[in-house]
């Protein structure tokens, strides 16, 4: 490896470093704002690595990306501060995305292509997630904490929007190039 090209991997690790430090402090002060610090952090820390294996739509420019996140994240305090379904609606809603999940993913995007060795890791990560995510959610649900059984299924429901979307932009964009 070149001098040249160790400096742009550690110029990468600091601008990727800064983007989560970043999202993460705006994910707390949204937090915190809708009263709601801890349900909050504790989404944003599910989707992280859901996002970082399963994969879905990404916006081309990081300003994009930020603005988008923002509003995902947004929209899901808000479900998560006002909402509370029944434990029945919520299992439901649970296993039919993380199905969709398990269907789709990975999802990788015009920005970041990824070859089927590639995805494959990706893959088995995901599912494992998927798995701990569905044994917690039941046991949140044996708990009757339907409030926090919902930030499971906020998660899983925002990841197989992504991915479909991700999937029917990849899908456009290839059919364009034709």
């Amino acid at each position: 490896m070149t001098q040249s090209e160790y400096d742009e991997i550690v110029q990468f690790g600091k601008m990727m470093t800064r983007t989560f430090l970043v999202g993460l402090v705006v994910a707390a002060v949204l937090a915190f704002a809708f009263h709601e610090p801890v349900k909050g952090m504790v989404f944003y820390f599910m989707l992280l690595p859901l996002r970082q294996y399963a994969g879905g739509f990404h916006m081309k420019t990081r300003g994009g990306c930020a603005v988008v996140s923002t509003a995902i994240f947004i929209v899901n305090l808000y479900a998560i501060r006002s909402l509370c379904p029944s434990i029945y609606i919520q299992f439901m809603v649970f296993i039919i995305a993380a199905a969709v999940i398990i269907l789709l993913m990975p999802v990788d995007n015009i920005n970041n292509r990824l070859s089927e060795e590639e995805k494959e890791p990706l893959r088995r990560k995901a599912g494992f997630l998927i798995l701990i995510y569905l044994a917690v959610f039941l046991g949140i649900l044996c708990q009757a904490r339907l409030d926090y059984a919902f930030i499971f299924v906020c998660c899983v429901v925002t990841e197989m929007v992504l991915l479909v979307i991700g999937r029917l932009h990849n899908e456009l964009y290839d059919r364009n190039l034709r």
